[in-house]
């Protein structure tokens, strides 16, 4: 295994907040299911080990999560290979939406981090067990909403 994946070498702790909505995140969802797992980027489309499995509140937002990350002092490291942020899976689902993927959330020391769900309706004559996935994949290259 390589030691360069920051969720084998945490020292630190970031946090994490889901805010689930819809209408363009206009309107929030209350009741939604929210599961954090691990993420591995040499695994992607595997499904990681589940850390935690929340509900949202009535204003769409989950509790505040404390997850493991590498210590902020890797961000000050020049040439390190170790990532100074973890990576994070979110599964948001709830009755007549798409359920939503996220890979690759970053998580930082320290910070708190809030990841907006925004979810889609099922059309009217659609069964809810035959939800498609509705896929977002956030890169390393790409900023995270902090």
């Amino acid at each position: 295994m390589d030691n360069s994946s920051p969720s084998r070498t945490p020292s630190g702790e970031g946090y994490l907040i889901v805010q689930v909505s819809t209408a363009g995140g206009a309107i929030p969802l209350p009741g939604a299911i929210v599961t954090v797992r691990d993420y591995d980027p040499e695994n992607i489309g595997d499904v990681g080990n589940v850390i935690s499995s929340m509900v949202t509140d009535r204003s769409g937002k989950t509790p505040l999560l404390s997850l493991p990350a590498p210590a902020r002092a890797l961000s000050q490291a020049p040439g390190s290979r170790i990532l100074p942020y973890a990576l994070y899976s979110i599964d948001v689902q709830t009755e007549r939406y798409y359920e939503t993927y996220y890979a690759s959330v970053p998580i930082f020391d320290g910070i708190v981090a809030v990841q907006p769900a925004v979810l889609q309706a099922l059309p009217d004559n659609e069964y809810t067990d035959n939800k498609g996935r509705n896929v977002q994949i956030f890169y390393e290259s790409v900023n995270p909403d902090l």
